[in-house]
């Protein structure tokens, strides 16, 4: 759950609940990303050796039958999503605790709630992850088995290698993005409950959009990898318009989730406000009506500042994102798209080329 400085804040039996990948991580002297890739070629030493026991009948067969049921460049594939699985949620895990302590300083409360603040964010909800891992895998077995030629060699020691690294890549994945999102709606509540509201002023609460921001580009990255299947010899091309579209569906929501709680509260703030000038403009208007001479000019004065702040109360915007931030979401969700679209391309050039 926690790493390094959480330590003091979490009790000791709750260090045990979090993945035993995450634990394994935090115990090595290297970054994530050479965990992420230990993995990987432990995925893929797992399949040469699966293919040398039960797939080859000789050992010299070996190779030539790893390649002949596409299980290579599959294997590799897999490995790929599964290392950068493992790999993101670690990262995604000091995300989080970046995230929050960027916040700290906007948000209205003492240590012990701090402490606990600390504790929801960096927490995992193992026993959710096991189930949403679970069915993840069973999901990803039933459309292997069903919508690809695995399902036509019935009896063969590959089908059972296909349907493991699916199950195990789709698990990985799914609860590494399932965490995210659970977290950015941590902040959500957070932020909707405690922060420090300044209608004209949302630059102390942009660190939600980071957040909003890396996980979006953690779901980018971890659906586009999969595109690579095209070029593994699955023909998912009939998906692919499904398939980008709700990649960027859900990167969106993912940019946005961190957000809601404070849209909640500005919005709540701005209809309180509004009506408040709105009474005062009233009030003006009607001293108007009943003011004559001297006093008129200094009524009018104010009716037209009270008229000018509702307008920029009215134009105050809703969202701590800017520019930069919907700039970055651009670039993210082309990513996402591009990959498909550059998998589907190398697809149809390896088909005319081997037709």
């Amino acid at each position: 759950m926690a790493e390094g400085s959480t330590a003091a804040v979490a009790p000791a039996p709750e260090q045990a609940l979090r993945p035993w990948t995450q634990t394994w991580i935090d115990a090595q002297p290297l970054a994530p990303a050479w965990a992420g890739c230990a993995f990987a070629a432990g995925h893929v030493l797992l399949g040469a050796l699966y293919f040398a026991v039960f797939v080859a009948p000789r050992i010299s067969e070996t190779w030539a039958v790893y390649q002949d049921q596409g299980g290579l460049l599959s294997t590799c594939v897999f490995a790929l999503i599964i290392g950068y699985a493992v790999a993101g949620l670690a990262y995604a895990r000091r995300g989080h605790e970046a995230t929050l302590r960027d916040l700290l300083p906007a948000l209205d409360c003492n240590p012990a709630e701090r402490s606990e603040l600390r504790q929801a964010v960096l927490h995992f909800r193992t026993t959710a992850l096991r189930r949403t891992g679970l069915i993840a895998a069973i999901g990803a077995i039933g459309i292997t088995f069903f919508t690809t030629n695995v399902a036509q060699r019935l009896g063969h020691p590959a089908l059972l290698w296909v349907l493991w690294q699916n199950a195990l890549a789709s698990w990985l994945l799914v609860r590494t993005i399932a965490h995210d999102l659970h977290v950015s709606r941590v902040f959500s509540r957070v932020a909707e409950r405690h922060a420090e509201l300044e209608l004209f002023d949302l630059t102390p609460l942009t660190p939600l959009a980071g957040r909003g921001l890396q996980s979006a580009l953690l779901i980018v990255l971890g659906i586009s990898l999969t595109s690579l299947m095209l070029g593994a010899g699955d023909d998912i091309s009939p998906i692919l318009p499904v398939t980008q579209t709700a990649t960027v569906l859900l990167a969106g929501f993912a940019l946005v989730l961190p957000s809601f709680g404070i849209r909640r509260r500005v919005r709540a703030t701005k209809r309180e406000e509004l009506a408040r000038l709105s009474a005062e403009i009233r009030a003006v208007r009607a001293a108007r009506a009943a003011t004559d001479g001297p006093g008129s000019q200094e009524t009018e004065s104010r009716l037209a500042t009270v008229l000018a702040l509702k307008q920029h109360v009215e134009a105050t915007r809703e969202w701590p994102f800017d520019l930069g931030t919907l700039g970055r979401f651009l670039l993210y969700a082309a990513i996402g798209v591009g990959s498909w679209l550059g998998g589907a391309a190398v697809e149809r050039l390896l088909d005319l080329l081997l037709g």
